[in-house]
C-alpha cells in the first residue's frame, strides 16, 4: 500500500500521511528563533522523537486489526518552533482544512502550491503551555478537541478551555511537590526564577498560592506541629524575559547574590523555566565565576534534559540540583523503530516527491524517512555531514539510547483518540457502523475522550 508524504517549503512544511480521518499534530521541531527569525535549530528530542513517536503509534493503530476496522489513521503535523504566534499560524491550516475538507488540484501542481485540506478531528500538541494556550483558544471555535502531552499550566484546567485535555497533570501538583521537598529538607528561604509565558509564570503562581496557603493553615496548627513545619519565605522573586540573553541572566543573578550574600540560608532556588532558560542560566552562573554556588529545585522542564547542561559545560554547576520529572515509560520497540529510519535519499539524490511505502517489512517501513520532511535536516546535523554533496552522508547508522521523556504521554494521546473514535463510531472488535467520516462531532468525541483510561499503561486524561 502506498501512503503520500507531502511537503512544502518553509515556512509552510508540514509532514502528511494519508488515511480515512486525520488527526492533528504540533510539535518543536526547531527551537525557537531569536532576534528575528521564528524558528531556530532543530531538535532532536522535543522535535524529531516527539513527531516520529505520533507517527510510529499511528502505524501500532492502523495494524490492529481490531482497533478502528476498516478505518485508516492518518497524520497532518506541523512545527511549531516554539512560538505562540507561529503555532498559532500552523494550526489555521488545520481550521481551513475543517472548513474546506476537500479541494481541487491541478494534476501538474506541485506540493509547494497547495497544502492537502483533510478533515482534522483532533490534535495532538502542544509541548509549551504558552502555545497550547493560543491553540486551545482557536480549535475550541471549531469544536477541535486537544490533547497536549506536556503542557502544564494550571491555567488550561479553567473551564473556558473546553476542548482541551492532556496526559500529563497541572501544574498545581508539581508545585504541591515542590513545597513538600523543601518543607522535608527544612528549607525556609528561597530565591524564585521563573520564565516569561504561562509555563513559568503560572507555575510560579501556584507555588507562591500553596506557600500562601500553607501560612495559613500554620497559623492554626497546633505549637508541635509549628516546629516541624516553619514557614518558607521568598526572598527575591525574578522573572525572565522571552528574549532574555545569557548577558541579560548575568545581570539577574548578579543583583541576586549580591543581595543574599552574607545569608547562607538563601542559596536555595526554585526554577520555574523553560529548558532553554535553565540552560541560559547555568552559563551565566558560569560565567559569574564567583563563589556563590546555589542549589537549584527546578520543575519538570529541565527534569532529565541533557542538554541542560550542553554536553557537560555546565556539570560543576548543576552538581546537587533537584529536578522533578513525569513518571513515564519508554514506548516498546520504538527504539528498534527509530534507530531504523534512514534519510529520504533515491538513487543518489534527495527525494523531492516524499512518497513512503508502508509495506509489512522492516527494510519497506524504514526505507526514506519522507514523512518526516524534517528527517534529513536531523541527520545532517546529527552526523555533520551533508546529504546532496556527500554520498557517505546516508550510509550511517543511528543508534539512539538517550530518549525524551515525553514519548509515552505522546502515545497515550494518539491512542485515546483512535479509543474515543472506536466508541464514537460504534465498533467492534470487527467493524464499525456508525462511519460518518465527513464529519465528526468534536463534543460527542471529547466527551467519549474524557472517559477514555488505559488500565494498563500511565495513562489519564486530564482537563
Amino acid at each position: 500500500m502506498l501512503f503520500s508524504y507531502e511537503t512544502i517549503s518553509s515556512p509552510g512544511r508540514y509532514a502528511y500521511r494519508r488515511g480515512d480521518v486525520t488527526l492533528g499534530g504540533l510539535f518543536p521541531v526547531h527551537e525557537y528563533g531569536y532576534p528575528r527569525e521564528p524558528c531556530g535549530a532543530i531538535s532532536e528530542f522535543r522535535g524529531i522523537q516527539r513527531l516520529e513517536v505520533m507517527l510510529f503509534a499511528i502505524q501500532q493503530i492502523n495494524n490492529d486489526k481490531h482497533l478502528l476496522p476498516g478505518i485508516e489513521l492518518g497524520a497532518l503535523i506541523f512545527d511549531t518552533c516554539s512560538d505562540d504566534n507561529y503555532a498559532l499560524e500552523q494550526s489555521l491550516r488545520f481550521v481551513r482544512s475543517r472548513l474546506a475538507s476537500s479541494t481541487c488540484r491541478c494534476v501538474n501542481a506541485s506540493a509547494r502550491e497547495s497544502i492537502h485540506n483533510d478533515n482534522v478531528f483532533g490534535v495532538v500538541g502542544a509541548t509549551l503551555s504558552s502555545v497550547s494556550v493560543h491553540v486551545a483558544n482557536l480549535l475550541r471555535l471549531f469544536q477541535i478537541p486537544q490533547i497536549s502531552y506536556a503542557s502544564t499550566t494550571p491555567k488550561l484546567s479553567e473551564p473556558s478551555f473546553d476542548y482541551f485535555a492532556r496526559t500529563v497533570p497541572s501544574d498545581s501538583n508539581q508545585a504541591r511537590a515542590i513545597v513538600d521537598i523543601l518543607h522535608s529538607l527544612n528549607f525556609t528561604y528561597v530565591n524564585t526564577i521563573y520564565s516569561h509565558g504561562d509555563y513559568g509564570e503560572g507555575g510560579f503562581r501556584e507555588f507562591k498560592r500553596l506557600l500562601k496557603s500553607s501560612s495559613a493553615q500554620d497559623d492554626e496548627m497546633n505549637l508541635n506541629k509549628k516546629r516541624q513545619q516553619q514557614r518558607i519565605c521568598i526572598a527575591d522573586e525574578q522573572r525572565l524575559t522571552r528574549d532574555a540573553s545569557i548577558a541579560d541572566i548575568k545581570i539577574i543573578l548578579g543583583t541576586m547574590f549580591e543581595n543574599i550574600k552574607s545569608d547562607v540560608q538563601a542559596r536555595v532556588y526554585v526554577l520555574f523555566v523553560t529548558k532553554e532558560d535553565a540552560r541560559k542560566l547555568l552559563q551565566a552562573i558560569k560565567l559569574i565565576n564567583g563563589t556563590h554556588r546555589p542549589v537549584f529545585i527546578a520543575s519538570d522542564a529541565w527534569g532529565k534534559e541533557s542538554s541542560v547542561v550542553i554536553n557537560g559545560e555546565t556539570d560543576e554547576i548543576a552538581v546537587g540540583a533537584l529536578t522533578l520529572e513525569l513518571v513515564s515509560m519508554q514506548p516498546l520497540n520504538f527504539d528498534r523503530y527509530f534507530n531504523g529510519l534512514k534519510p529520504d535519499i533515491i538513487h543518489g539524490k534527495i527525494n523531492e516527491n516524499h512518497y513512503y511505502n508502508d509495506g509489512d517489512s522492516a527494510s519497506d517501513e524504514h526505507s526514506t524517512s519522507s514523512r518526516n520532511p524534517w528527517f534529513n535536516e536531523f541527520w545532517e546535523n546529527r552526523f555533520g555531514c551533508n546529504l546532496q554533496t556527500s554520498p557517505q552522508c546516508a550510509n550511517h547508522q543511528l543508534n539512539v539510547s538517550n530518549w525524551d521523556s515525553k514519548l509515552q504521554f505522546i502515545v497515550d494521546a494518539t491512542f485515546v483518540f483512535a479509543q474515543a473514535l472506536h466508541s464514537y463510531f460504534n465498533c467492534t472488535s470487527t467493524t464499525c457502523f456508525n462511519m460518518s467520516l465527513d464529519h465528526i462531532n468534536g463534543t460527542q468525541l471529547f466527551q467519549l475522550i474524557l472517559e477514555k483510561t488505559f488500565s494498563s499503561e500511565l495513562f489519564f486524561c486530564y482537563r
